[in-house]
């Protein structure tokens, strides 16, 4: 099962609120990983296809973005290419299933999913811009309540001499790091 696509490329990958990881494929192919919660590897398996009636989906570096009530949006589109429209499905992972939503126009944007953006929001919404060089800019609101692991923990907020503000807490960035944009099907060794 290749999650890799059209030059070599893959969606994002979202920390889920059961500890799993969930995989978002350049092709229609999903993938879940559990860790083992030690040094042994964990274990992996098939998620479900983004095949959608006659419509096969995927992910081709194109942007997701985790959502406080424990889902994740997906921008879409054709498996063949840097082509659009964009299709939005939100992923459940309670269900393992996918929930069509409206874009910001109808069913569809027409753009290619990879020259979109998405960005996370203080208020839960999610910054959806509509293209590379684009002003079309939509704000994108889910359903639901917002877990309650997802809320920060604020330990303490000190003014800065610039009038800034230093903020000590834990879950600032919500469940995971909020939104991802898709890689390339290459892995990439990052020493520190």
């Amino acid at each position: 099962m290749a999650l890799y696509g059209f030059g070599f490329e893959e969606g994002g990958t979202h920390l889920l609120p059961n500890g799993k990881v969930f995989f978002i494929g350049g092709t229609v192919n999903t993938a879940i990983y559990t860790p083992s919660g030690s040094t042994t590897p964990g274990s992996w398996v098939a998620g479900p296809q983004m095949i959608f009636g006659t419509n096969a989906l995927g992910a081709v570096d194109a942007p997701s973005a985790m959502l406080v009530n424990g889902n994740v949006l997906l921008a879409i589109g054709p498996t063949n290419g840097f082509n659009g429209p964009t299709s939005f499905y939100e992923y459940d992972y309670t269900t393992n299933g996918f929930t069509q939503v409206n874009g910001p126009t109808g069913t569809t944007y027409n753009s290619a999913p990879f020259a979109t953006s998405m960005l996370n929001l203080p208020d839960g919404g999610i910054l959806f811009v509509g293209g590379q060089g684009s002003r079309n800019l939509y704000v994108y609101t889910p359903s639901g309540s917002p877990l309650a692991a997802g809320q920060p923990v604020i330990n303490s907020i000190t003014e800065n001499a610039d009038g800034s503000y230093h903020v000590v807490g834990t879950g600032l960035n919500g469940i995971t790091a909020g939104r991802r944009m898709g890689t390339t099907g290459r892995w990439t060794a990052i020493i520190r």
